[in-house]
Formats: structure tokens, sequence, C-alpha cells
């Protein structure tokens, strides 16, 4: 009796002893979960299948070894793609059959198609961007990517000015030239791009000018402008392209360009409005604010009579300049060709939707307004030199990946040679009611059981699972110190048994020679 009690005790030593070294061969393996040996101790049985008080235990048995799913410290790394769980939750990687395991190893890579996986080429699942909108579509789960080829240009449709005209300032005495810098009180450029990703330069000039009067017939249901927002300057806005007119062709000459379009300040120096330019029409002279079908229209002199080939103009060649509607402050340019470059002008200017250099012709004619919508919400009229604060816009050319970045939440970012980001994914996290329920299979990684339950999957950071740290790993939750107590334990507890089994041992010898 005494042997097979005292063996069971050297079985559970052993195997506790076999736990503990396990702990200690990998106190350095990346997401490593220590383990412990359960035992209970063993009773026989009555013919009753209970114990009674005079039962004498038989041993010990290993009951279980149990995975310890606490937190492990983390370390900083120099891969981007190395990522760690500062929480609850298991990364989910796809076997190459399709099968899923769990794992809290973070140490992520590339493969030649893009992919993220990990050493044994498993790939992280998370979830997928919608093709169309771009964003995350927490319907759509699959396998993590990396955009491998270049991401698609995007043609500029929107742009933003953020500038100071000095208030200072006084109307040139001359026409406007796009030549010369004296008719036009100060320029600022632009960086834009055609729907290939072809870059182009637009230059807005600006040319201070006499501020149109507000007319006193107000037609019934128009009220005119509040005091504190009536215009007291104006400034009218010229454009050109890459050197070129905004049509492509060469620019006009002097005193004949008509202006895009015209900002309107308050004695503030505050934006009031922007006017749009309309169609050029020959009559009198400027009338200022014109009422008509409802809305406001400035009639600006911009070109003086001359006797020049049929038609002949009558009194003032003028441009109507129309407010822009709803209180926006911008101009569009509709007609924007986007061309060779001023050092190989094309022959021929372009019709409807032709092209020079392959790109839609013109810059953003299907869209909703068709053009380039250039806002001045930012421009101000102060005392001081003019100057450029921002001139920002929304197109950008082609370009190649060139990082990835993760983010707490699991969202992953594309990082492009044209200074772009892209969403490519995200990360998610799984959960288990019962995470000691898993299964490990080795290479720190876990399947899910019966007793584990389905797993709960979400975006990092959501219900009970943990951020995530991009450029860290968790290291193993083992604390040696303690697993060496524990060895030096369970080598006593190995010896002691052993010297129980001797002692049974003396024990028969002395019941063997009694005569």
């Amino acid at each position: 009796m005494s042997f097979r009690t005292a063996l069971t005790g050297l079985n559970a030593a052993s195997a506790d002893l076999g736990v503990i070294s396990n702990n200690i061969a990998n106190n350095n393996t990346t997401g490593f979960k220590q383990s412990r040996a359960e035992f209970g101790d063993i009773y026989s049985l009555s013919d009753l299948g209970t114990s009674t008080r005079r039962s004498v235990g038989t041993g010990v048995k290993l009951n279980s070894v149990t995975q310890l799913f606490k937190q492990g410290n983390l370390e900083t790394t120099s891969n981007p793609l190395d990522l760690a769980i500062d929480g609850e939750g298991f990364f989910s990687l796809k076997e190459t059959d399709g099968s899923m395991v769990y794992t809290r190893a973070g140490s992520f890579g590339l493969d030649k198609d893009g992919y993220i996986v990990n050493s044994r080429t498993q790939r992280l699942q998370g979830y997928l961007t919608n093709p169309t909108t771009g964003k995350i579509d927490i319907g759509n789960t699959g396998d993590l990517r990396t955009q491998t080829g270049n991401i698609d240009p995007n043609q500029t449709t929107t742009g933003a000015f953020g500038i100071n005209l000095n208030a200072g300032d006084i109307a040139p005495a001359t026409a406007f030239d796009f030549r010369n810098s004296t008719t036009y009180n100060f320029a600022s450029a632009m960086t834009t791009f055609d729907s290939l990703g072809n870059k182009h330069s637009l230059t807005a000039y600006f040319v201070k000018t006499i501020a149109p009067p507000v007319t006193t017939a107000v037609p019934p249901g128009l009220s005119p402008p509040a005091p504190a927002n009536i215009t007291t300057s104006a400034w009218n806005i010229y454009f050109s392209m890459d050197g070129l007119g905004l049509n492509g062709n060469a620019l006009p000459a002097a005193g004949t360009g008509l202006p895009s379009g015209m900002i309107l300040f308050d004695a503030f120096g505050a934006v009031t409005g922007t006017a749009q330019a309309g169609t050029p029409t020959v009559g009198a002279a400027p009338t200022g604010f014109v009422d008509a079908a409802g809305s406001r229209t400035i009639t600006v002199q911009t070109v003086a009579a001359s006797a020049g080939p049929p038609p002949v103009l009558a009194a003032y060649s003028q441009t109507v300049l129309t407010l822009v509607p709803n209180g926006a402050k911008s101009v569009n340019l509709a007609n924007i060709v986007p061309t060779n470059g001023p050092d190989q002008p094309p022959a021929t200017p372009p019709t409807g939707n032709g092209t020079w250099n392959g790109a839609l012709n013109p810059i953003n004619s299907s869209g909703i307004p068709p053009g380039v919508t250039l806002k001045f919400d930012d421009t101000t009229q102060y005392g001081s030199p003019s100057s450029t604060n921002a001139a920002t816009q929304d197109g950008y050319a082609t370009g190649r990946i060139v990082g990835v970045d993760v983010g707490e939440d699991g969202t992953m970012n594309g990082r492009y040679s044209n200074g772009q980001a892209k969403v490519l994914g995200q990360v998610t996290l799984a959960n288990f009611r019962s995470t000691p329920g898993l299964s490990p299979i080795g290479d720190t990684s876990w399947v899910e059981t019966a007793a584990s339950g389905q797993p709960v999957k979400g975006p990092p950071g959501t219900a009970s699972l943990g951020l995530v740290r991009a450029g860290a790993l968790e290291l193993s939750n083992v604390e040696l110190s303690e697993q060496l107590v524990k060895m030096i334990s369970a080598q006593r507890n190995f010896q002691a048994n052993a010297q129980v089994i001797s002692t049974a041992d003396q024990m028969t010898q002395t019941l063997l020679q009694m005569r």
C-alpha cells in the first residue's frame, strides 16, 4: 500500500517538475502563458461508493495542467508590424487549410503577396475595407493585406486659399497683364492634379478694384445687406495653369484677360462673399449690384472700347459676375484643361472631353459641381503685407506603399510615397468565455473547444477586448524566480516520496527477517 501511494507521489512530483521545466524553458517565448499542475488526493471507496472515516488515502493524482492567461510585459521593437495586445483577447489566424487558431504572439510581417502573416505563414484576420467607399466594412472579414500596387491618383476637385490681402494696397493704374507683376497686387500658386495624377501649377492673381456700390432700388421681396455686412472693398481674381490660360491656350494679351471671380470684404477685413464670372457682355459703364430675378449680379468693366476686328465693341466690354448663392465664399473653375505644360504646348485647343496628355478634359468635368471649386473662407484683408498662409487641395498623384501603421483600435493605414494614407483594414480580436478551456497546439497558439465556448470577435478596445500596441511584443508571463522556488519544492516532494519507498522497503525487509 505504502509503495503504491509513494509511487503516485513520485509521479505527481515528476509531473510538477515537468510543468515547471516547461515554464522555465519558455521564459523568453513571445506570448507564452505559464502553466501550473493541479493535483487531487485519492481515497478508496466502500461498497456504497463512499469513503469511511477510517479510510486511508491512497496517494495523489494529476487533475489538470492549467494555463494562466495573465498579462505579460510589453517590449518595444523596431518592426511596425509587431503587435501586442494590452488587455484581453487573442489574434485570429487562418491556417492554410482554412481552420482558425488564436494566439497572443504578434510577430507579423508581409509575405510575397502582401498578406500579414507570422513565421508559420498563418494569415492575420480582420475587417476589410469597402472597395467603393474605402471605409472599414464590419460585415466583411478576411485575410488582412497591404496594397501591392500603386495607389490610384485623385484629381483635384476642391481647393482652399488661406491668404491675407494687404488692405493698404491700391488698384494698379494699368490694365491687368499676366506677364507684368506691376499690374496685379499679389499672386499665389497651388499645386493641382488631373485624373492621371499629373501635377499642374494653378496660379491665382489678385487685383484690387473699386468695390461696386449697392443699388438703392431693391426689388420686392429682397432686402439690402445688413450694415455690418456691407462690402467696402473688392479684389478681382485671375487664374493661369502651367503658364497658360485655363483653356490651355497662350495667355491673353495685356488688358484682354477677364477675371474668373471677385472676393468681397467688409470694413473688418472679413470675406462677405464671392462673385462668379459669367458671360462677357457689351453695355454701359459699371452699375454695381443689380438685383434681378432674385439674384445679385455685379457688372464690372474689364476692357476699354476698341475699334478692333468685328464685332466692334461698343462703349465697354464687361464681365458679369454673379454673387455665389447661399453664402458660399468660393469660385468655381469649370473649364481647367490639363496640358502638357508650357514647354510643350499643344497645337490646338481641346474640344469636349478630348485629351492632350491623356487626362480627363476638363478636370473633373463630370463632378457635382463640375470643375475645381476654390474656397476663400479663410482669406482676410488686413493692414499687413499680402501673404499665403495655406494653399490646400484634395488631389494627389499615384504612389507606392512605403509603410504600414497600426493604431490602438487595430486600424491599419498604408503610407504612400505621395504623402497619402489609405485604410487597409482593421485587426480583430477574439475572446472566449473560458480561456482555460482553450486547447494549446504549440507555437503559442490555441484552438477553441467545447469547454472554451465560441469566440466573440470585435475591434480592439471594445467590450472586454484590449488595445493593440504596434511596434511591441508581449513577453512570456513566466516569473523565473517563482518557478525556481517551485522547482525546489517539487524536488523535495520527489525526495520525500522516494524516502517513503525506502522506508517501506526497510519495513518489508524487517518483516521478512522475522523468525
